[in-house]
């Protein structure tokens, strides 16, 4: 069996099986009782993690700063199409109660890509938070044909019950953005605007939503949402 040394200011203070050990430390990150991460090695190589404990800090290279991680949420590859007239929820996230440890500062980094389809309908992608107003993203282009997006979201708390989102969003011709002859066009940028909800210290589902004419006509590629909070 694999065992795992425990070390106190760098003195060796107990060797235990792996198990031993990991109901100690795990006992004591659930509690928060300790901000640190635990890895627990064994056999085939691979190692199991605690929680991360919200109040935790790193070093900045060898200064005093400090700062937080953040943290990798959501990430949804899945095609997800809006079907016929209806407004259609896309890729979603439901951020648990509490996930915005402050007013100021906390927020989300969302990065997307999907396609419009290739006709003249009119499409809409629209960001919704919690209870909020959603909130419409190509705001240049009332009806995008046979584009593809890539956008890149800052949704920063502002107050108790604000998200300020800050963006950019691009349209491009079929195939990848960016490349040969894909001419992108910047269609959003800068400050988008505030999505106001209840209370951002509760429960928030996250979302991208898109509305057309036909099936398909705004399909959601990829979705990845970051979470950080303020440092201070």
């Amino acid at each position: 069996m694999a065992t795992l040394t425990t070390l106190v200011d760098g003195t060796v203070a107990v060797v235990a099986p792996v198990n031993a050990n990991f109901a100690a430390l795990n006992a004591q990150v659930s509690t928060g009782s300790a901000d640190q991460v635990y890895r627990i090695p064994h056999a085939g190589g691979d190692g199991a993690f605690g929680n991360l404990h919200s109040s935790t800090l790193f070093s900045l290279g060898t200064g005093t700063s400090t700062g937080r991680l953040v943290a990798l949420a959501f990430a949804d590859a899945t095609s997800a199409s809006s079907v016929g007239a209806a407004e259609t929820d896309l890729h979603s996230w439901t951020a648990a109660a509490s996930t915005f440890a402050g007013t100021n500062g906390d927020g989300l980094l969302i990065r997307a890509e999907g396609l419009f389809a290739a006709n003249a309908n009119t499409k809409t992608l629209k960001l919704k938070i919690g209870n909020s107003t959603a909130m419409k993203l190509n705001l240049t282009t009332a009806a995008p044909n046979n584009k593809v997006f890539s956008l890149d979201l800052h949704c920063s708390i502002s107050s108790s019950n604000a998200i300020d989102v800050y963006g950019v969003m691009f349209l491009a011709a079929a195939g990848a953005v960016g490349t040969s002859g894909s001419s992108p066009i910047l269609e959003a940028a800068g400050y988008l605007g505030a999505l106001v909800v209840t209370d951002t210290h509760t429960s928030q589902v996250v979302k991208f939503t898109g509305t057309g004419t036909a099936n398909g006509d705004v399909s959601l590629l990829n979705t990845h949402i970051f979470v950080f909070r303020n440092p201070v």
